[in-house]
């Protein structure tokens, strides 16, 4: 008997060399995770780039495939949008780590961060847009890797370990601009392997197939006005990058360019579901938050051959890594219930989108008649929301104010949390006068006014190992 392992990242011809040697075979591996690399662009569209346990499984489907559904790895809010996107809802959390959180480890304290699986900081309307660089410099997004070493920094500070982190970004220059920003935190990063001394690691979502940390910090890295997205466009990609956390998995992008993507549009809907959405706006307006300026791009006059050189930018790149698309399922065709899991289907994710809007109008409308009515009775100065209220709820009530000019923001930890809205207060020239000499003291509450802006994302994912046996 002749046993691959890994086969899904294997291409064809390699496979036949041992199989030869036996009368049976065993091919092991998840081909919804990243396949092999092709260099040749004609060789993958001739059919290098599907691999044997891909055509296997296309081929004949429940009759020669088994799948081990329980996974020993992540928190199932993590494990939950791959099972339900990827592998037909099969996959189980064993409970072992079906509930464990970064404040179970030793000499880790519960702070906001460390008390949630699942988190998404959204920078839609931060003006966080990424590098306009030339074609060799890749793609890399400077405000977006300030985020990351303003997380890391608390993640840190509750008492998690370096070695127990990850940060994964889809671009080189992405890697870099963080990289750059961790000597901050401990030292120079080493060229080789991604770790600085501290033993923290940074790198692309190739360099990390096949790893975990109890901590993954992703970077979409892309925010454009076009609303592209880039590599995490391909599935595969994506179900890698989501699927290395075990205990806390943070996504940092803009979800207007997110959501321009079907797949990706959906883990929007899983964290407002499963997990947080919060604004970047409460890291930005922090006191401690440090912009920095690591890299600075060539001014550049917009024209025909800048946009050319930046479609250049994502061709260079991806010609390192000639990906074929996974095999779709034939119309029709029903989720394997024994293993070799299909796509899910776009058709789905945009229905329940369209329910998630119109519950979203209704929800407004209801809280906008409270804020106007909170503005029309003159003697009240302070509303609160109930602590019982979903992410999208209160995102929905942050946006609402700040159309309002209300001042608002998030109080309390955890299940507590709250949203206070407050009136902007019109004082004269001998109140303001008053009101100056203790200012600095107050000015600190009301330094996140923007905070927890609760928006969209979502859509990562992961994978069990789905292992055909032939």
């Amino acid at each position: 008997m002749v046993v691959i392992d890994e086969c899904a990242q294997a291409v064809e011809a390699s496979c036949w060399i041992p199989l030869l040697r036996g009368k049976k075979c065993v091919l092991a591996g998840d081909h919804f995770q990243l396949p092999p690399t092709i260099l040749s662009q004609e060789a993958a569209e001739k059919g290098l780039a599907v691999t044997l346990m891909e055509r296997l499984v296309e081929l004949y489907g429940d009759k020669i495939t088994a799948m081990l559904t329980t996974q020993y790895r992540m928190h199932q809010s993590i494990m939950s949008w791959p099972s339900q996107c990827l592998y037909g809802n099969q996959l189980e959390a064993h409970s072992s780590v079906a509930g464990h959180l970064l404040h179970d480890l030793p000499g880790v304290t519960t702070t906001k961060e460390t008390s949630i699986p699942l988190l998404f900081i959204d920078t839609a309307g931060c003006d966080l847009t990424e590098l306009d660089t030339p074609s060799e410099e890749s793609k890399g997004n400077e405000g977006e890797a300030d985020l990351v070493l303003h997380y890391l920094r608390a993640l840190l500070a509750a008492g998690l370990q370096p070695k127990d982190i990850a940060v994964i970004a889809p671009y080189n220059l992405q890697v870099r601009l963080i990289r750059d920003r961790l000597h901050s935190l401990g030292g120079a990063t080493s060229s080789v392997g991604g770790a600085n001394p501290l033993g923290l690691e940074v790198h692309s979502v190739d360099g990390f197939q096949g790893r975990e940390k109890e901590a993954v910090l992703i970077s979409f890295t892309r925010s454009n006005s076009k609303g592209e997205f880039g590599f995490l466009r391909e599935q595969r990609r994506s179900n890698v990058a989501v699927t290395r956390a075990r205990r806390h998995l943070a996504l940092i992008g803009d979800s207007e360019t997110v959501c321009h993507e079907p797949f990706t549009r959906g883990l929007v809907e899983h964290c407002h579901r499963h997990g947080e959405v919060w604004s970047a706006h409460e890291y930005l307006n922090d006191p401690s938050f440090e912009r920095s300026t690591y890299y600075q791009p060539k001014t550049k006059v917009k024209s025909q051959a800048t946009e050319q050189s930046s479609k250049n930018s994502e061709a260079s790149e991806s010609k390192r890594t000639v990906r074929r698309k996974a095999v779709v399922p034939k119309q029709g065709r029903q989720p394997n219930t024994d293993g070799g899991a299909t796509l899910a289907s776009n058709i789905g994710v945009e229905s329940k989108l369209d329910d998630a809007k119109k519950e979203d109008s209704e929800v407004e409308s209801k809280f906008m008649e409270q804020l106007q009515d909170f503005l029309a009775q003159s003697e009240e100065t302070l509303l609160s929301f109930p602590s019982t209220l979903s992410s999208r709820e209160r995102q929905i009530i942050h946006q609402l104010c700040e159309g309002l000019g209300l001042l608002h923001a998030s109080v309390g930890q955890g299940e507590d949390r709250y949203i206070q809205v407050r009136k902007v207060l019109h004082t004269t020239v001998s109140e303001k006068t008053a009101v100056t000499e203790t200012s600095s003291t107050k000015n600190t509450s009301h330094q996140h006014q923007g905070s927890r802006l609760e928006h969209s994302l979502s859509c990562l994912f992961y994978t069990c190992a789905a292992i055909p046996v032939i």
